[in-house]
This record gives structure tokens, C-alpha cells and sequence, in this order.
């Protein structure tokens, strides 16, 4: 991951941050979800926070492969994950969805449209048994 980010940020990277783009229309519809309004006040996401990763979203699709080729090489190493995906999946399909995935996050849209496809993914995650976790301290 150490690799990812310092490609993404790195002085010879193809797109300079100070080239990227920061006033590309993003948006927000808190009143799609009513929940959402709440979840994003106590993350302080605001539409600033969104022109930013809009405006980083092409150093995102022009580095895709490496980040999901990274996240399944560390996946591929955990003998639970890997059994999941290998009974329920397979590895280029689902590269294939993490790419989609990540470009989405970094779209600079939160809508309900983005929470239907975040729904689903954790409903799939649930359904097959591959369960959030959380670190202990």
C-alpha cells in the first residue's frame, strides 16, 4: 500500500496535484437517506471534502490496478478470505468490482444510487459470511 501511495503522490507522477481540477461539480443528497445526514455530520464530510476526492479520482483510475492488485495480494494470504472468495467467487471477478468500487468513492456523488450499491455489498458480505472487523487495542 506504502508503494500505491507514494505512485499516487510521487513528483513523477503523469497528473500533478497542482494540475488537478478542484471546482468539478460533486453533490450530496442527504435527503435520499435519512440517515445519511446524521452519518455525515459525524464525519464532518462536507462538499469540499468531496471536490477533493473528485479531483483526485484520475490519479485513482490511472493507478486501479496497482491499488486492487495490492489489496488482493494481501487477501490472497489469509487463509478464511481466501477459502470465502474461492467458495463464493473468483479473484478476477471480483478485482473486476473493487475497481468499479473504488473509482465510484472517488466519483464525488453521494446519492441514493451510492448508498443502494454500499447496501448491497455489505448484504453480499453478510450473506457469505465475511463479517467487519475491528481491531483490538
Amino acid at each position: 500500500m506504502n508503494r500505491l501511495l507514494s505512485s499516487l503522490f510521487s513528483r513523477t507522477n503523469n497528473t500533478a496535484l497542482s494540475e488537478l481540477n478542484y471546482d468539478q461539480a460533486v453533490s450530496i443528497d442527504a435527503a435520499a437517506h435519512s440517515q445519511l445526514s446524521v452519518q455525515l455530520k459525524l464525519i464532518n464530510l462536507t462538499t469540499e471534502d468531496l471536490k477533493i476526492v473528485k479531483a483526485v479520482q484520475p490519479l485513482i483510475v490511472t493507478n486501479i490496478d496497482m491499488a486492487v492488485d495490492a489489496f488482493y495480494g494481501t487477501i490472497i494470504e489469509i487463509d478464511e478470505l481466501r477459502r470465502i472468495i474461492t467458495d463464493h467467487s473468483t479473484f478476477e471477478r471480483l478485482k473486476g468490482t473493487l475497481r468499479q468500487h473504488m473509482i465510484e468513492l472517488f466519483d464525488g456523488t453521494i446519492d441514493m444510487e451510492f448508498i443502494r450499491k454500499r447496501m448491497r455489498i455489505a448484504e453480499v458480505h453478510q450473506r457469505i459470511g465475511l463479517q467487519p472487523t475491528a481491531m483490538k487495542v
